[in-house]
Parts: C-alpha cells; structure tokens; sequence
C-alpha cells in the first residue's frame, strides 16, 4: 500500500480579554461582539479552503489543507477583527496560534 503525504495546518484563535468584556459590558453584549467576532472568523476560515473544526466560548479551532492557506486566514483574521467589529464601538483583539504538519 503506498502512502499519500498529507499537509494539515491547524489555527486555534481566541479573544483577548474577554473576562474583562463580559465584566464591562454584560454577558448580553459581550456574547453579541463574541459571536460577531467568531462568525468573522469562521468565514474568513472559509474564504481561504478551511473549516471549523469546533468553537469553545470565545475560541475557534480550525483546519486548513496547506500551511499557505493557514497563515493567510491567521493574517486576514487578525486584519478584520482589528478593522472593528460591524456596529460595535468595543474595540477587539485576538490571539493566533498555528501549526502545521505533514504526515506520510
């Protein structure tokens, strides 16, 4: 049987801060501007051939087929998110972290 090389990347992101934004702001609003903020994410995930693998709060776990395409989404995510959040005038930031594997 001959093995295929498999490249996987993989983006965690979550919001920095978000203890603080729902101390602030109320569970209400802050579950608003975290579910923005995730949706953001999740189509920026798929814009660049990727998919959510699981959202936990105010986090996203997402799979992409190339470290290209990973590093992308991890760019743009971080580009949209820092532009503002659609209708919110809370300013939001987020982590990104990255891995990137090829299997054989």
């Amino acid at each position: 049987m001959t093995k295929e090389n498999v490249e996987v990347g993989v983006m965690f992101a979550d919001v920095t801060g978000s203890t603080k934004l729902y101390e602030t702001l109320g569970d209400e609003n802050a579950n608003r501007i975290i579910g923005k903020t995730i949706d953001i994410m999740r189509l920026v995930t798929e814009g660049n051939e990727g998919f959510v693998i699981k959202t936990i709060g105010d986090e996203i776990m997402c799979r992409f087929p190339s470290a290209n395409d990973t590093v992308r989404a991890a760019i743009e995510c971080q580009e949209e998110v820092s532009a503002g959040i659609q209708g919110e005038e809370t300013e939001i930031s987020i982590k990104v972290g990255l891995h990137n594997s090829l299997n054989y």
